[in-house]
């Protein structure tokens, strides 16, 4: 028997990095309950930020945080297999740093970062 959504982990596609004018591929997150099973139909809810590409701060003290340049939250389905599949959204042509959050059920949370550098 499969329980309510506990967890969620990244399959594939976490720690992307690649240069401007090369796609990005799917993020694919799966749904487990406490027991492991996979927990298909269950919602998952998306937050996707992308922010501006800074490089390396070389400034004494906190850096200037990297202006947003979008984001969005999406409510997503667990296919039969309890994962879904998420693509990176992305600014045509520029360098950015895309953050994905996902939540689903009251204990499961991941969150995945990507990059489009120069």
């Amino acid at each position: 028997m499969v329980g309510p959504p506990a967890t969620i982990s990244v399959v594939s596609g976490a720690g992307q990095s690649v240069t401007v004018g090369t796609a990005l591929s799917a993020v694919v997150l799966q749904v487990s309950d406490a027991g492991g099973n996979a927990v298909s139909g269950a919602t998952v809810t998306v937050f996707q930020t992308d922010y501006a590409w800074e490089g390396v701060c070389t400034a004494v003290g906190p850096c200037a945080a990297a202006p947003v340049l979008k984001a969005q939250q999406v409510t997503m389905t667990a296919d039969a297999n309890g994962q879904v599949s998420v693509a990176p959204m992305v600014v045509p042509g520029q360098p950015q740093l895309v953050e994905i959050a996902a939540a689903s059920g009251a204990t499961g949370f991941v969150s995945v970062g990507v990059v489009v550098r120069p």
